[in-house]
């Protein structure tokens, strides 16, 4: 009989933590994630922001959520996502390091407490989020996967609403600051639906098994492409209009019957598929908010906070 010598596993040397995208980012994220809710506290409370002097409050909170906190978390995401999906590394080592280093000066220089240092934040904020579309967008162009092209898009509209925010906040622009808040807001959670609709029934039906295919339907994912675009761009121009009420009814009918086609009773099984289902449920309950605001006059940040903390939070955490 032969022998088969198993050696003990020398452990590498190696600093991993560059080595691919989601780790550092992902570890960003989650301190941020902490560190952001007693700043916000701290706000809330003082009535005063620790950073951006002259800013409104709650649009620095809203700015970190999206392009912090949120940021951190589609950069994970996509410098390890395009690296599968193309085959060729997108950000690593001295790179990834320098992406890293820009997004944690936006998130700290601010807080010095000046315009100077504000600027010097912007600036590196923007970069980083314009090193983030290089990066993922140049392995998809020499593969030439465009079916890639409108996710990775949305990280060069993010730069711009980003640029309109600061611009906006130093006065340079009427009514910048909400406008690339509202935005970038409304775009990543474009991004959030593109990629839940390739995951989450990927995941379903392969963790389920038992022949279970999840429902998907061509008329579903081209009506609630389009009615999101335009109900985007009614609240961009005139929020809370009736018109944008009528697209949340819409959106909350179709993302629900889309939901239901997916659901199978052993999602409740596994926390993996439960998570990822409740965070879409997050989503498809926020348009129902947002109708309700609308048309019934309920409170608007209901709404909001729905989509933001239910279904980017939640989905982020998964």
């Amino acid at each position: 009989m032969p022998v088969v010598s198993i050696l003990p596993r020398t452990p590498s040397r190696k600093f991993a933590l560059f080595d691919r995208g989601f780790r550092p980012f992902f570890l960003l994220a989650m301190l941020y994630a902490a560190v952001s809710i007693l700043l916000w506290g701290y706000t809330w409370v003082h009535g005063e922001v620790l950073a951006a002097p002259g800013v409104i409050p709650t649009y620095w909170h809203a700015h970190e959520m999206i392009f912090g906190f949120a940021g951190a978390v589609i950069a994970g995401f996509l410098l390890t996502a395009v690296t599968n999906w193309t085959g060729r590394t997108t950000a690593t080592g001295a790179a990834l390091v320098a992406l890293s280093a820009l997004w944690l000066a936006g998130r700290i220089l601010p807080y010095a407490g000046t315009q100077a240092a504000f600027i010097a934040g912007g600036i590196s904020d923007v970069l980083f989020s314009l090193g983030l579309f290089i990066t993922t967008a140049r392995p998809v162009l020499l593969e030439r996967q465009w079916v890639q092209a409108g996710i990775i898009s949305k990280l060069l509209l993010l730069a711009l609403c980003n640029v309109a925010f600061y611009v906006g906040a130093l006065g340079g622009l009427d009514d910048g600051g909400r406008t690339g808040l509202y935005a970038a807001f409304y775009l990543v959670l474009a991004l959030v639906f593109t990629l839940a609709r390739r995951v989450v029934p990927f995941f379903i039906q392969g963790a389920v098994g038992s022949g279970f295919e999840p429902v998907n339907h061509r008329w579903v994912d081209v009506a609630s492409l389009l009615l999101f675009v335009v109900f985007a761009v009614t609240e961009l121009i005139a929020p809370l209009s009736t018109i944008g009420g009528f697209f949340a009814s819409a959106l909350f009918l179709i993302h629900a019957y889309r939901l239901l086609g997916w659901h199978h009773p052993d999602i409740w099984r596994q926390p993996l598929l439960w998570i990822l289902f409740l965070a879409y449920l997050w989503l498809v309950l926020a348009f129902a908010l947002h109708a309700l605001a609308v048309l019934a006059g309920s409170n608007p940040y209901l709404a909001l906070h729905a989509f933001a903390f239910g279904g980017i939070g939640l989905r982020a955490a998964h």
